[in-house]
C-alpha cells in the first residue's frame, strides 16, 4: 500500500512534467516556426523531471534533421528554461537536456522495427 504522502509527491511531479512538456511544445513550436522552419513538425515526445527536480530530459521528435534539432535546443535551452520561469509553480526551474527520441532514423530502421514486431507477435510454435 502506498503512503499518501508518496502519493501526493508523485501527482505532484506528474503534474509539473506535464506543464513541462505542454510550456516547452508551444514554445518551441512557436520560436522554431520562424526561425528554423528546416526541421518540419517538431514534437515534444516525453519530460522526465529528476526527483531533486534538477534536471529534465526532454524527448523531441522532428520529421527532418532531429540530430540538428536536438542541437539547436540544447543551444537555446537557457531561454527556453526562461520560459518555463514564468509558468512554473516551483522554486527550482531543471536544466533542460533535449534528446532525439525518433523511433527510426532511417527506412531500414522503420523494416527493423516491423520485423522485430511482427516476430514478436506470433506465437512460438509459428516462428520456427
Amino acid at each position: 500500500m502506498r503512503n499518501t504522502n508518496q502519493t501526493t509527491m508523485s501527482n505532484r511531479h506528474g503534474r509539473a512534467e506535464d506543464i513541462v512538456k505542454r510550456t516547452l511544445a508551444e514554445a518551441i513550436v512557436e520560436r522554431l516556426e520562424t526561425r528554423h522552419p528546416e526541421y518540419g513538425i517538431v514534437s515534444v515526445v516525453s519530460v522526465d523531471i529528476s526527483s531533486d527536480h534538477s534536471y529534465a530530459d526532454v524527448g523531441v521528435r522532428s520529421t527532418d534533421a532531429t540530430d540538428e534539432l536536438v542541437k539547436t535546443l540544447t543551444h537555446d535551452a537557457s531561454e527556453y528554461r526562461k520560459v518555463l520561469a514564468k509558468s512554473l509553480p516551483m522554486r527550482r526551474v531543471p536544466v533542460l537536456r533535449f534528446h532525439d527520441h525518433s523511433l527510426a532514423k532511417s527506412p531500414d530502421d522503420i523494416y527493423a522495427l516491423l520485423d522485430r514486431v511482427s516476430r514478436e507477435s506470433l506465437p512460438a510454435d509459428e516462428t520456427a
